[in-house]
């Protein structure tokens, strides 16, 4: 091989190790830009142009969502600063709409929106935190951690919210809705002898926090005393029976 071919070859040789290094170069920093590159973010949800009035065009009274009775609750006042309707509306609870309510073709599923029924797809605490933003307050600042929300229980399992009327805050009323979960309760008060429940004189809540913090039966020292009374009972005698005792005591001594 003379020396022109020679130098032809080392050239080539050359060139082709330079392009193979540049393009492993631009291998190398493309892949690093794509790793560093920000993910591509879901487009922000957005909230109606018209608040509840956009909501009431599909829920109406012939709905199979109807909504409309929530305007005769405290929910809905729009007067009130501290509802939910002197502030986003239908959107204050169930969050951004506006995906929601863009109609879509025959057969098709509208974009999903934050519910509170037994069906709904949304994170137990999720739900319960929307309660809670307004309602953690007085009675129920001991809901973290009590009996129901260790088990699970939403807010709306026991509360109707668009409902005119919501029966656990009724006396009369509250009772079915509580013995629904608690069966042994619900048959404990068919005995003879209880506490006027069934009679509409007293309600769950007139002895149990339920929404947490100290109760009057298991969580308070009450149930001791309860107990220790019934124990009493059952071994020494009813106060009855001690109470004719004295009497006829008493009468024996004043005839003798």
């Amino acid at each position: 091989m003379n020396k022109n071919n020679h130098s032809t070859v080392t050239r080539t040789l050359f060139l082709a190790a330079c392009c193979f290094a540049w393009t492993l170069c631009v291998v190398w920093t493309l892949s690093v830009y794509a790793a560093q590159a920000p993910e591509p973010k879901e487009p922000a949800a957005s909230y109606t142009e018209r608040g509840a009035d956009t909501c009431l065009k599909c829920h109406d009274e012939d709905s199979k969502f109807p909504v409309l009775s929530i305007f005769k609750t405290k929910h809905a006042q729009f007067a009130d600063r501290r509802t939910p309707f002197a502030k986003l509306q239908c959107e204050s609870c169930h969050g951004p709409g506006a995906q929601h309510a863009i109609e879509v073709p025959e057969g098709q599923k509208q974009a999903p929106i934050l519910k509170f029924g037994v069906t709904s797809q949304v994170p137990l605490e999720k739900r319960n935190e929307i309660c809670l933003g307004c309602h953690q307050n007085e009675a129920r600042v001991a809901w973290q951690g009590s009996p129901h929300a260790n088990n699970n229980v939403a807010c709306a399992s026991c509360h109707k919210i668009h409902a005119t009327h919501d029966a656990v805050l009724a006396i009369r009323e509250q009772p079915p809705v509580c013995l629904n979960c608690h069966k042994r309760e619900r048959a404990e008060f068919d005995k003879p002898s209880v506490h006027p429940v069934r009679f509409g004189q007293m309600g769950c809540n007139s002895c149990h926090q339920v929404h947490g913090a100290i109760g009057f039966t298991y969580e308070h020292i009450l149930h001791r005393y309860y107990k220790r009374a019934q124990w009493l009972e059952a071994f020494a005698g009813y106060g009855r029976v001690h109470r004719a005792a004295v009497a006829a005591a008493i009468l024996d001594g004043e005839a003798a």
